[in-house]
C-alpha cells in the first residue's frame, strides 16, 4: 500500500500542469516534472544538479531573492513572481510559490517549488499601470501647451502654501499675460493664437528656475509658483521671462513683431497667513496693475 500511494503521489507530480522543481537544502535541482521542462524548454537532465540561479533573467531585483531564501529557510512559505529566461533565451514571468519540505525530525531538507507562467498576466498589468500614468497626466496637464492645466497648478499652489506656513520657507509667485493678444486673435485667427500661447508657454518654461513649477491659468494667462524664493529672486525671474520673449525669433512670430508679457509678482510675506484664494486675489490684481501701466511690466504686489 505504501508503495501504491508513492507511485500515486508521483505520478501526480509528474503530470501536474503546473511546472513543479524541487531542489536539496543548498538549492541543487533534484527533481523537474513534465511541465516544468513544457515551460523552461529544458529537459530534467540538462538541470539536475544545477542551481535555479540558472534560469534568471536577470531582471528581478537582488533583494526578492534574498526575501525568498530568508522565508524559505524560517520554514515559511514565500510566493511572489520572478522574471526567468527560457532555454531559447525568451524571457517570462513566473507566479510562484516556494515551500520548504522537512523530515521526520523537522530538518528541511529540500524545497518545492510550483509555478506558472504569468507573462501575459503581467503584461496586463503593466499595460493598466500605463493607462493610469497617462490618464493621470492628461487629468493634470492642459493640452495645448503641455503645461499644468488650472485645476493642477492651483493644487499645487495649495500645496506649497502649506507648506510655508508649516515650515515657514519662502515663496513667490507669478500670474504672466500676454500683452495684445485678443488684437492677435482677431487679426489672425484662433489657430495662429493658439500657437503664439503654445511658443509663450515654452519662452516661459525655459526661463523659469527647475523647482518652479508653470501652468496655464487660462486664455494666455500662465501662473508661476516660485518655491524658496523672495520677491528679489521673483523680480529677476520675471525680468528673465521678459528679456526672453524680446529676443524669441521663431516663424510662429513671423509678421507679429516681438511678444512682450505683463507680470503681476507676489510674495507670500505680503499676506501671511492667506490661503490660495487670498493669494491669487492678490496676484491677480497685480497682473491687472501692469496691464494698466502698459506693455512689457512688472507689478509687485
Amino acid at each position: 500500500m505504501p508503495d501504491m500511494k508513492r507511485a500515486i503521489f508521483t505520478q501526480a507530480i509528474e503530470q501536474n500542469p503546473l511546472a513543479i522543481l524541487i531542489t536539496n537544502e543548498v538549492g541543487n535541482i533534484v527533481y523537474v516534472n513534465r511541465a516544468f521542462a513544457a515551460l523552461s524548454g529544458y529537459g530534467a537532465e540538462e538541470v539536475l544538479g544545477k542551481n535555479p540561479r540558472m534560469l534568471s533573467a536577470g531582471e528581478t531585483a537582488p533583494e526578492i531573492y534574498r526575501e525568498l531564501w530568508e522565508t524559505i529557510r524560517s520554514g515559511r512559505v514565500w510566493r511572489g513572481e520572478l522574471c526567468n529566461k527560457r532555454k531559447n533565451g525568451q524571457t517570462y514571468w513566473e507566479s510562484i510559490s516556494v515551500a520548504p519540505i522537512k523530515d521526520p525530525d523537522g530538518r528541511v531538507s529540500y524545497f518545492i517549488g510550483v509555478w506558472s507562467d504569468s507573462t501575459e498576466h503581467k503584461r496586463q498589468e503593466e499595460s493598466i499601470a500605463a493607462s493610469l500614468k497617462d490618464f493621470e497626466h492628461q487629468s493634470k496637464t492642459d493640452e495645448l501647451t503641455g503645461q499644468y492645466n488650472r485645476r493642477h497648478i492651483l493644487a499645487e499652489l495649495e500645496r506649497e502654501i502649506e507648506r510655508v506656513k508649516r515650515y515657514g520657507r519662502h515663496l513667490s509667485g507669478m500670474m504672466i499675460d500676454i500683452d495684445n493678444f485678443k488684437m492677435i486673435n482677431d487679426r489672425y485667427g484662433h489657430l495662429m493664437g493658439d500657437r503664439v500661447i503654445k511658443a509663450f508657454a515654452a519662452v516661459i518654461s525655459r526661463s523659469i528656475r527647475k523647482v518652479d513649477i508653470l501652468g496655464r491659468y487660462g486664455g494666455d494667462e500662465f501662473l508661476v509658483i516660485l518655491p524658496e524664493a523672495t520677491l528679489d529672486v521673483g523680480k529677476l525671474v520675471a525680468q528673465r521671462i521678459q528679456k526672453n520673449l524680446l529676443e524669441y525669433e521663431e516663424n510662429v512670430l513671423s509678421g507679429l513683431g516681438r511678444l512682450t508679457a505683463s507680470i503681476g509678482l507676489l510674495s507670500f510675506e505680503n499676506i501671511p497667513e492667506a490661503g490660495p484664494v487670498a493669494f491669487m486675489e492678490k496676484i491677480d490684481h497685480a497682473l491687472l496693475q501692469s496691464k494698466r501701466a502698459g506693455k512689457n511690466t512688472i507689478t509687485a504686489g
